[in-house]
């Protein structure tokens, strides 16, 4: 018997994860990909929001339906939602993009004025008020110097303005609301900058653990903070880990084939879905070489 990568993945994941997968979108992300893909729910838990290669995807998070996207989007490394769940930010390191997920399109973009050879977009967030974006950013101070800044763009506007400087650091930052956390690579310290109180202060335990959630591409379990490949509500996960968004029932050990909601489109070839014996009714669009199981 002859066992494709997807089934031997899908056998492994069955036999040693925890929990019970009920639904899969099969999308072949790429292992490669995995830094530029994000994964996201909404706040009322009804959606969830991919990002990848491909573009911004809307699932329905309890059967994974798919509910319909946004094609072209750039290949950004970071994305935020908005606190009201219709907009999206898409980050890379010139621009940030915004994205009406209602309207799915791009409405408006976000770019470093006068851009110099090292000025770079490290962190972008929506701010508590949902009326701004904050972007952290590397500014050029002269050739091959650059200095740690944070810069609010007025979303109504666009009109952009500093808020603060920092000191150069062998560090990591990124962006939460208005809270911008930064993890000294020398001194192994988190440092937590609020920029409503425009103050400093050595982060905590919780800090650390906040950080490690927007800043690790890795899958997450019970106990972590959901990360860009994976996130959980209640006990339910929903990750990337594996190339495709699957839904996982953490509190359900019963044996179950998983229900494949979405394929992508692939070159059509009449044994792929047999030849494992694996009976399932499908649906073909020659039209547009389209797998879709129900």
């Amino acid at each position: 018997m002859k066992f494709t990568p997807f089934w031997l993945l899908l056998l492994s994941t069955l036999l040693f994860s925890k929990g019970t997968i009920t639904h899969i979108a099969q999308l072949a992300i790429k292992q490669q990909e995995h830094q530029s893909i994000c994964l996201l729910i909404s706040s009322d838990h009804e959606k969830v929001i991919t990002k990848t290669k491909k573009g911004i995807d809307i699932w329905n998070s309890h059967d994974l339906k798919h509910l319909g996207g946004i094609k072209n989007v750039p290949h950004g490394w970071s994305c935020k939602l908005h606190d009201n769940n219709r907009y999206l930010l898409v980050q890379d390191m010139k621009k940030v993009y915004l994205y009406d997920l209602k309207e799915k399109k791009q409405i408006k973009e976000f770019s470093i004025p006068d851009k110099k050879h090292n000025d770079s977009i490290m962190s972008a967030s929506f701010s508590k008020d949902g009326k701004h974006i904050n972007v952290f950013q590397y500014a050029q101070t002269k050739p091959g110097y650059s200095q740690p800044a944070l810069f609010r763009y007025n979303i109504q506007s666009g009109e952009r303005k500093k808020v603060k400087t920092f000191i150069t650091r062998m560090a990591s930052n990124e962006l939460k609301g208005d809270t911008l956390y930064t993890l000294d690579n020398i001194q192994k310290k988190i440092f937590v900058y609020d920029i409503k109180k425009d103050k400093t202060v050595e982060g905590t335990q919780k800090a650390r653990e906040i950080f490690k959630g927007l800043y690790s591409w890795g899958d997450c379990h019970k106990q972590s903070p959901r990360s860009k490949i994976c996130t959980m509500t209640d006990n339910i996960k929903y990750s990337l880990a594996n190339g495709s968004l699957t839904r996982t029932d953490l509190e359900n050990n019963s044996s179950t084939t998983p229900k494949i909601t979405y394929i992508h489109k692939r070159p059509l070839r009449k044994s792929y879905f047999y030849e494992l014996g694996f009976q399932m009714p499908y649906a073909v669009t020659k039209r547009t070489q389209q797998y879709q199981a129900w």
